[in-house]
C-alpha cells in the first residue's frame, strides 16, 4: 500500500446531482473530513460494499453468488482500508460515510515507523491469502486488471507518474449520495496538488462517473478495457477511462463552481 499504484479498482462510486440551491446549501454546511481511524474500518467498510454493488468493474473482478466468496471480498476491502490507514492519506466523512484513499508521489511519502511498516507487511501477507482463498475466475480477472492498468498508466505517463498524486479510492453509502461528501473529499485531493504543483490521476471504474470528475478539473486522456476478450464475460466490455488533473496557479478557479 505504501508504493503500489494502481493497487486497487478506483473509484468513484459517488453520484453527484446537486441544484444550485442544493450546492449552496451543501457549502454552508460543508462535510467534517478526518482522517481515517482503524476503529472506523467497519462502517468503511460496509460503505465500500455498498457503494460498489452495482459497480462494473466490481461486477467484474469481485461479483460471485457464493456467500464465502463475498465474505472474502469484504475482508479485502477491509485489508485494503486497514492498510490505508497505516499511511496517513485516507480520509473519511462522518465516520466511514464516504471514504477516500489516495497514493502521493515518493517524494511526499514519508517513511513510516518500524511498527506501522510491520503491520503494514502482516496486513499485506493476509490480503494475499484472502486473494488466493478466492476463486481462480477472480483471480485471473484481478490480475487483468492489474496488467491492464499498469500498461495504460506506464504508456501514458511513463516515469511522470511517479510525481503525481493516485487517486485509489473514493465512495460514499448510498444512503448519503447527493450530500456533497464526495465533492468535499475530493477538494482534499485537488488542493493538495494545487499547493504542492502536482497533477493528480485516477482510473475511473465506470465511464458515467466522467462529468463528475470533469467539474473539478479532470480530462480523459484514455481509456481501456476489461472483458472484451474474456469468454466467461457475456456483459458489454468495461471501459474504463484514466483521467489527469493539471494542478492549478493559486488564482485560477476550477471551470464550475458547482459542488
Amino acid at each position: 500500500m505504501f508504493s503500489k499504484r494502481p493497487s486497487s479498482p478506483n473509484t468513484l462510486h459517488v453520484e453527484e446531482k446537486l441544484s444550485t440551491s442544493q450546492e449552496l446549501q451543501v457549502r454552508a454546511t460543508e462535510p467534517q473530513i478526518e482522517l481515517l481511524k482503524i476503529s472506523k474500518l467497519g462502517k468503511s467498510q460496509n460503505t465500500t460494499a455498498e457503494a460498489f454493488k452495482d459497480d462494473p468493474f466490481y461486477k467484474y473482478t469481485r461479483n460471485t453468488p457464493s456467500w464465502l466468496t463475498k465474505r472474502l471480498v469484504k475482508g479485502l476491502w477491509w485489508t485494503i482500508l486497514a492498510r490505508a490507514t497505516l499511511t496517513g492519506f485516507a480520509y473519511t466523512v462522518n465516520d466511514g460515510d464516504a471514504v477516500l484513499l489516495i497514493v502521493p508521489p515518493p517524494a511526499d511519502s514519508p517513511t513510516p515507523p518500524l511498527l506501522k511498516r510491520i503491520f503494514d507487511r502482516i496486513l499485506a501477507s493476509l490480503q494475499t491469502l484472502l486473494f488466493r482463498l478466492c476463486p481462480l475466475q477472480i483471480l485471473k480477472r484481478e490480475r487483468e486488471f492489474q496488467e491492464t492498468m499498469q500498461k495504460v498508466v506506464d504508456g501514458t505517463f511513463a516515469e511522470r507518474a511517479k510525481e503525481m498524486i493516485y487517486v485509489d479510492w473514493l465512495a460514499a453509502s448510498p444512503s448519503c449520495q447527493g450530500r456533497g461528501y464526495g465533492s468535499a473529499l475530493l477538494r482534499i485531493v485537488t488542493d493538495m496538488a494545487d499547493a504542492k504543483g502536482r497533477a493528480v490521476y485516477l482510473v475511473s471504474s465506470c465511464a458515467s462517473h466522467t462529468p463528475f470528475y470533469n467539474r473539478f478539473g479532470f480530462v480523459t486522456v484514455t481509456e481501456t478495457t476489461l472483458g472484451a476478450d474474456n469468454p466467461t464475460w457475456k456483459e458489454k466490455p468495461i471501459v474504463m477511462p484514466l483521467m489527469v488533473r493539471e494542478p492549478k496557479e493559486n488564482n485560477e478557479e476550477e471551470s464550475s463552481g458547482t459542488l
